[in-house]
């Protein structure tokens, strides 16, 4: 399950729940949500921060935990994608950039297409 708000008018794209986001040398599993207007990145909320989800499991109760947005890209902020070794660099307006794999390499495709639209 996740836990985002759409802007308006904002759709789904596509979903994909076993990327790979590199920090330093370090890759990390999150789920990656394309919209027409974002790109989504997911993961769960640390423990001691998800005290609604912590209470709920109480008495043996079993919970859906629902993935948050730990960050978001606006489409138009990505300026180019460069295909490296095992990840793909995106690299955006103000310089920044970050690193993101999918297996099937669709992150990138859907979203070049996204960019080539605009």
């Amino acid at each position: 399950m996740y836990d985002i708000k759409l802007l308006k008018d904002e759709n789904i794209i596509y979903i994909v729940d076993n990327a790979v986001l590199k920090k330093g040398d370090n890759p990390y599993e999150i789920t990656v949500i394309i919209t027409n207007k974002r790109i989504i990145l997911l993961d769960y909320p640390p423990k001691t921060l998800n005290y609604e989800e912590d209470m709920r499991i109480g008495r043996g109760l079993d919970y859906l935990k629902k993935k948050e947005e730990i960050h978001s890209i606006n489409i138009e902020d990505i300026k180019s994608i460069i295909e490296e070794k095992k990840y793909n660099k995106y690299i955006l307006k103000d310089t920044n950039y970050f690193y993101l794999f999918d297996s099937e390499n669709k992150l990138k495709e859907t979203i070049l297409k996204l960019i080539n639209k605009k």
